[in-house]
């Protein structure tokens, strides 16, 4: 029996990654201006060679001429020639110390600037760190104050039960003996009787009052006072 040919799986697409170039980050101003500097200097130099070039192959034509010549006008040439190549190197070798000069100002305008951006980048860390640990420190705080007030409000709503049901307790107490008070109090309802109507009673007559008859008054006669007789010494 023959087998099935098995299918050959597919090969997976590789995913390539991009890399974008980072762009330059901004160089000093000290930096840019010693950058400027050593370019001058170089375009300069590039002048003054093609000039000490000219100057060469002038001499070597001056020189080729006056090599068989016994004219004193081709041997002037020669010099005038060689003080031309002479010029032009002394300006070479001044600009070549220009260059050094520059090149090396700009070496250090770029440690310097080394060296402050690696300090902006550690305050910048630091300060990053620190907004990082204010803002965990504070989201701490809010939670702790969240389990705090969770905490206090079960708590206070335990002690506000126990004080509601000692409330309700005294409440029920009292009401139970007024209650009872009420009951005691409280009359027997009787069945109100027929009222008949009062006879009335025969009012009987006063007998008129006499009247008193008049005292007579006997008047007292006075006693005759005594005479009392004086003692003679």
């Amino acid at each position: 029996m023959a087998r099935a040919p098995k299918k050959k799986k597919a090969a997976a697409k590789r995913r390539t990654t991009t890399t974008r170039s980072k762009a330059p980050a901004a160089q000093p101003a000290s930096v840019v201006r010693a950058a400027k500097a050593v370019d001058t200097v170089k375009k300069q130099m590039e002048a003054e060679s093609k000039r000490l070039d000219a100057a060469k192959k002038k001499l070597a034509a001056a020189q080729a001429k006056a090599k068989g010549s016994t004219r004193k006008t081709d041997k002037k040439a020669v010099v005038t020639a060689r003080g031309g190549v002479a010029k032009v190197n002394t300006k070479m070798r001044g600009l070549r110390d220009k260059l050094r000069a520059a090149q090396g100002k700009l070496t250090a305008e770029k440690a310097a600037a080394r060296v402050a951006a690696r300090i902006e980048a550690v305050k910048a860390r630091v300060a990053k760190a620190n907004a990082a640990g204010e803002a965990k420190a504070a989201a701490k705080l809010e939670q702790a104050v969240k389990q705090f007030r969770a905490r206090k409000n079960a708590e206070l709503m335990r002690a506000e039960k126990r004080r509601a049901k000692k409330r309700e307790a005294t409440a029920a107490k009292q009401i139970k003996a007024a209650s009872k008070v009420k009951a005691k109090k409280k009359p027997a309802k009787r069945k109100p009787a027929a009222r008949k109507p009062a006879a009335r009673k025969p009012v009987a007559k006063k007998p008129a009052a006499r009247k008193a008859a008049p005292r007579k008054t006997t008047a007292r006669k006075a006693a005759p006072r005594r005479r009392v007789a004086k003692k003679t010494a």
